[in-house]
C-alpha cells in the first residue's frame, strides 16, 4: 500500500512540474495573443515591398522597422518551448526572419529587380535617342535613398542623367515639379537644356549658384549680389584667409609647403609617357621658377632645386665648372647642380 501511495505522490510532483513549466512558458502569451494581427500585418507590409513593381530602397525598410520594432519587445520569452499555436509560431518565425536578415533580403531582392528593370526601359531609352549600356541603367533605376556614381570623362555621365530623368517622368509618372535637376558648370547645364526638352518641356535644369539666387531671391524678395564683385576683393578674401591658416595650423603649412615645392606645375596623368622624363619634358609652361625665384629649365630641375633648399643644402645653379672643359667642339662645362 505504501509503495502505491509513493508512486501516486512521484506522479502527482511530475504533473505539477508540467504544470508549472507549462505556466511559467505561457504567462506572457495571453499579452502576445492580441498582437496576433499585427505580426500578420508587418509581415505582409514587409512583403508588399517585394512585389516587383518598386525598389526596395532603405527609407522603406527604415519606416517599415520604426513602424513594428515593438513587436520584438513582446517576444521576451522561449518561442520553441512555448505551448502556442503552431500556425502562430510560423507567423512569428517569419517575422523574425524578416527582422533579423533584412538586409540580406532586401539586397537580393533590388539586386534581381535592378536587373530585370534595366532590360524593361530599354525600348524606351531607345525611343529618346538616350545611348546607354548595362551599367548605366543600373544607375538610372536605382531609387536608394542617396546614389552615388563615380565615372571618369567621357563615360556617359549626360547619357546616365538623361536616363534617370526620362525613367522618373516618363516610365514612374514623378511630376516635373518634384524633379531637381542640378550640375555644377554652365556649360554642362546648357548641354542637358539642349538634349532634355525630347523628354520633356516642363523640366528644368539649373545650376547651383542659380538654384540658390533663385530660392533667396523668392524668400527675402530681393535677390542679392555675388559675395564679390571684382577678382580684387575676391583675391583680398582668400589671401586673408591663406595666411591667418598658415600662421594657425601646421599641418596646413606643411600642406601648403610641399604643394608650392612639388605640385606648382600642370600634373597630366597620361599612359603614352613611357618615362617621368618623357613626361616632364612634354610640359609646356612658361617661365619656370624655383621658390627662391630663379628661373630653371625644367619642371625637374624646379623640383630638385626646391628640395635642395627645404633642406638647407646650398647649390649654385649651372654655374662654370672649376676646370677649363671647353674646345673648339665642346663649351665650357655647367653641371646643373654644383653643391657649393
Amino acid at each position: 500500500m505504501s509503495e502505491i501511495i509513493f508512486v501516486l505522490v512521484i506522479i502527482l510532483l511530475f504533473v505539477f512540474y508540467i504544470y508549472y513549466k507549462i505556466h511559467k512558458a505561457n504567462k506572457e502569451l495571453p499579452e502576445i495573443e492580441q498582437y496576433r494581427e499585427d505580426f500578420r500585418k508587418a509581415i505582409e507590409d514587409f512583403e508588399s515591398f517585394m512585389m516587383g513593381a518598386k525598389y526596395f530602397n532603405n527609407r522603406k525598410y527604415e519606416n517599415w522597422n520604426e513602424k513594428y520594432k515593438y513587436l520584438s519587445e513582446k517576444i521576451n520569452f522561449n518561442l520553441s518551448k512555448a505551448i502556442v499555436e503552431e500556425t502562430f509560431k510560423k507567423v512569428i518565425r517569419k517575422y523574425l526572419n524578416y527582422q533579423d536578415n533584412a538586409r540580406k533580403i532586401i539586397d537580393e531582392y533590388n539586386e534581381k529587380f535592378v536587373e530585370k528593370e534595366s532590360e524593361r526601359i530599354l525600348p524606351l531609352l531607345n525611343e529618346l535617342g538616350i545611348k546607354s549600356d548595362n551599367e548605366q541603367r543600373k544607375s538610372m533605376v536605382c531609387e536608394e535613398d542617396c546614389t552615388l556614381v563615380v565615372a571618369g570623362a567621357g563615360t556617359g555621365k549626360t547619357q546616365t542623367i538623361l536616363g534617370k530623368v526620362a525613367y522618373l517622368y516618363s516610365d514612374q509618372k514623378v511630376k516635373p515639379e518634384d524633379i531637381l535637376l542640378l550640375s555644377f558648370t554652365r556649360k554642362a547645364t546648357q548641354e542637358l537644356k539642349d538634349r532634355i526638352h525630347k523628354i520633356s518641356s516642363k523640366l528644368h535644369i539649373n545650376t547651383f549658384n542659380s538654384i540658390g539666387f533663385k530660392i533667396i531671391g523668392e524668400v527675402l524678395g530681393d535677390k542679392p549680389s555675388v559675395a564679390f564683385e571684382d577678382s580684387g576683393s575676391y583675391r583680398k578674401f582668400i589671401n586673408k584667409l591663406f595666411n591667418s591658416k598658415l600662421e594657425s595650423d601646421n599641418e596646413f603649412l606643411d600642406l601648403a609647403v610641399n604643394y608650392f615645392l612639388y605640385y606648382l606645375y600642370p600634373i597630366e596623368l597620361n599612359s603614352r609617357y613611357e618615362t617621368k622624363d618623357e613626361y616632364y619634358k612634354s610640359l609646356k609652361v612658361g617661365e619656370i621658377l624655383t621658390i627662391k625665384k630663379e628661373p630653371v629649365k625644367s619642371v625637374q630641375e624646379a623640383m630638385i632645386a626646391n628640395f635642395l633648399y627645404t633642406y638647407k643644402i646650398e647649390y649654385e645653379y649651372e654655374t662654370k665648372y672649376e676646370h677649363k672643359t671647353s674646345n673648339y667642339e665642346y663649351s665650357q662645362y655647367k653641371p646643373d647642380f654644383y653643391l657649393s
